[in-house]
Formats: C-alpha cells, sequence, structure tokens
C-alpha cells in the first residue's frame, strides 16, 4: 500500500486531500481517495465538508460474531467480495447568544452507497441467515441535530436527536435493517453549583421502533416481521466533590423499563429455536450504584 495526502491551510479554509493505493492478493488494485474541507465561514460558523471512498475485506463470523447465539444455519456465497462504498457528508457549527450565554446548534448528515456489501439477511427463512454480496442494493442516510444552551450559569441543557436510515434488499425488497431503530433523541441537563462541590446529571432518551425479523417460537409457531415499541431510558447521577475524592450516587434506567422474553426458547439452548439475537431493548431493569473516585 501507497498514501498521500496533501494539506492546504489559510485563516479561512483547511483543505486536506489524500488519497491510498492498496495491491491485493486476493482482489487486486483499490484506490481511494479522500477530501476534508474546513470553511470558517464567519466568526460563529464553520462548514465541513468530506467525501470519499473506502474498502475493506469482511470477515463473515468476526462481523457478526453476535449471531452465533442462536441454532439458525447459516448459509455463505462461494465466493466472498470486498466491501467498497463511497460515502459523503457535511456538519455545520452555528454558534449564538440565548439568554445572554453562549449556545451552539450542529448539524450533520452523511451518506454512504455501497457498490458492495456483505450482509445477514434474516429475512429470507426463520431458520438461516443468509449471507450475500450486493452490488449497488444498500445505502444509509445518518442525520443528527444538536442544540446546547444554558438558561443561567452552571446548567447547561443539550437536545440531540439522530435519524439513521440503513436499506438494504432483504428478501428481495429494500427495508431498514433489522434492530436499528430510525429515529433516536435524548436531552441531557447537568447543573452544577456555585462552589463545584455538588453536580447533577440526568439524561432521558427515547429510542424509536426498529424492524424484527420473523422467527419460530418454542412451540412451533411461526411470528411473522414486526417492529418493537419505542421506549423511554432514563439515567442520572449525583456528584459531591471532597478535596481528595469524589463521591457520587447514581441510577441507569430508572423508569424500569424491560424487554419482556428477550430470549426464545431460553429454556433450550440446543433445540433447533433458541434465539438470542432478537434483543431489541433493556433487559436489566433500574440499577443504582454508589462509587468512590480517587
Amino acid at each position: 500500500g501507497a498514501f498521500f495526502e496533501y494539506t492546504f491551510s489559510s485563516s479561512r479554509a483547511n483543505i486536506i486531500l489524500g488519497s491510498r493505493y492498496d495491491y491485493h492478493n486476493l482482489y487486486g488494485s483499490q484506490f481511494s481517495p479522500r477530501t476534508h474541507l474546513k470553511f470558517i465561514l464567519s466568526e460563529y460558523t464553520d462548514l465541513r465538508l468530506t467525501a470519499g471512498k473506502a474498502w475493506r475485506v469482511p470477515n463473515m463470523i468476526i462481523d457478526n460474531i453476535s449471531l452465533l447465539a442462536n441454532s439458525k444455519t447459516w448459509v455463505y456465497p462461494d465466493t466472498i467480495l470486498p466491501e467498497i462504498s463511497w460515502n459523503a457528508g457535511l456538519s455545520l457549527v452555528q454558534r449564538f447568544k440565548l439568554f445572554k450565554r453562549k449556545s451552539s446548534l450542529t448539524l450533520d448528515y452523511y451518506h454512504t452507497r455501497f457498490e458492495n456489501q456483505l450482509i445477514a439477511d434474516r429475512d429470507v427463512d426463520p431458520n438461516k441467515i443468509v449471507f450475500k454480496n450486493l452490488s449497488n442494493n444498500s445505502y444509509s442516510n445518518a442525520i443528527q441535530a444538536e442544540l446546547a444552551i444554558s438558561p443561567f450559569k452552571n446548567f447547561d441543557i443539550r437536545f440531540a436527536y439522530k435519524l439513521l436510515d440503513v436499506q438494504a434488499v432483504y428478501d428481495g425488497e429494500f427495508q431498514q435493517q433489522v434492530m436499528i431503530p430510525k429515529h433516536r433523541g435524548f436531552v441531557n441537563f447537568a447543573y452544577t453549583t456555585r462552589n463545584k462541590r455538588w453536580s447533577f446529571d440526568m439524561t432521558p432518551a427515547i429510542f424509536g421502533s426498529s424492524r424484527l425479523p420473523e422467527y419460530i417460537d418454542s412451540e412451533g409457531v411461526f411470528h411473522a416481521q414486526t417492529n418493537s415499541p419505542s421506549y423511554l431510558r432514563i439515567n442520572t447521577q449525583i456528584t459531591y466533590k471532597l478535596k481528595s475524592f469524589d463521591i457520587y450516587f447514581g441510577g441507569e434506567n430508572i423508569t424500569n423499563y424491560r424487554q419482556q422474553n428477550p430470549i426464545i426458547d431460553a429454556e433450550n439452548p440446543f433445540g433447533s429455536t433458541f434465539d438470542a439475537t432478537r434483543i431489541w431493548g433493556p433487559i436489566v431493569g433500574a440499577n443504582v450504584y454508589f462509587g468512590i473516585r480517587l
């Protein structure tokens, strides 16, 4: 492999142009160009752009090791082709004053288009996981918005929303990848007292619905493709700072939301319907912890 990079910098712009050439013993010549651009549009506005090509040789077992926790048969192609993708994206950061305090808004968008991708299709047969090379039949869009404000001194609030549109051809049609929520968001509240002794932090996060593959239960009943429900998860922590150490107390998943019966046929792990790969939500309830940090 050989790598080349050129960097240009000025008071208002940074440009990085890079390229890599690889010669692979199985897949021959591979050329991967990449560009990173940053522009300071104003004192309060930054714009970043990126685009390029990437490639990798997939390892079917290591990349999907969590899918071994079931009794399904793996079906794989005779030839594994390298994964090749083109991706592009932009990020805009806008700083401003709100409540007479510094605030910021960040918007991100990234798109990836695969020339070839090795996917694990769980929709073809409920008893099988079928691996296949997809040519120009998969893509992903990632959109994220984040707003950070400070209504008053020592109190910060951060809002974030993410959309993950991850599509590929599963069982002959374009569908969202299983187990990936399309929508998710959170808000974080952080407050520190004037003397810096006490810190309070709370993060409610909501996870949207995700597509679930069809399955056969322990009684041999077929269940068609469905979607998981949306759910809310709240984490919080209180910290008290002393001269040489901190004491903290907190809770995770304090709403005690849990996915019911997450493992199919859990009593029979060597049976034909055992499946521990359909876990889309928390399986541990509310958790309270206490600790000392030196």
